[in-house]
């Protein structure tokens, strides 16, 4: 969510937050993080554009309001139907900063100017796209034939 802002609304380059998310995550291990920061900010150019909504996280992943009220206590007092809105960005409660960017505005334009550029890239991006990209259909399995004398599990024979 913290990279999608980042990238998508307000633009920043990948290489500008990577570092202090880095040092803000508990769990941080390179060779995750990289990848992660780089194929959210939809710079690998094989992957889908990732650009999350953070009013449909809030609901989706804090449907309480426990987390939001806990790290923002100016908005303890609203019902949890407000805490999820992007309306609350116009009513500013309590002091409640304005929005730096529109959302869904600066996601689209994010969204639009990616999709823009990955269109100059030519036949080279479609060749890599088509032999790596997360989107492909995976290939069909061959059916296991199963010998009827073989028994599964530990059963005693």
């Amino acid at each position: 969510m913290v990279v999608t802002v980042a990238a998508h609304d307000l633009w920043l380059p990948w290489q500008a937050f990577g570092p202090q998310l880095a040092r803000w995550f508990s769990d941080y291990e390179p060779g995750i993080h990289w990848p992660q920061v780089q194929m959210q900010s939809a710079t690998t150019g094989t992957n889908t554009i990732r650009v999350y909504d953070p009013w449909k996280q809030g609901r989706d992943h804090d449907p309480t309001g426990e987390f939001t009220r806990t790290w923002c206590p100016e908005l303890a007092h609203l019902d949890v139907s407000d805490l999820h809105s992007p309306d609350i960005a116009t009513r500013r409660p309590n002091g409640y900063p304005a929005p730096a960017v529109d959302h869904y505005r600066a996601a689209a334009a994010a969204v639009a100017r990616i999709e823009a550029l990955r269109d100059t890239l030519g036949p080279e991006r479609r060749a890599v796209l088509e032999r790596h990209g997360s989107r492909r259909p995976p290939p069909a399995r061959r059916q296991r034939v199963r010998d009827p004398r073989r028994r599964r599990g530990n059963q005693r024979r």
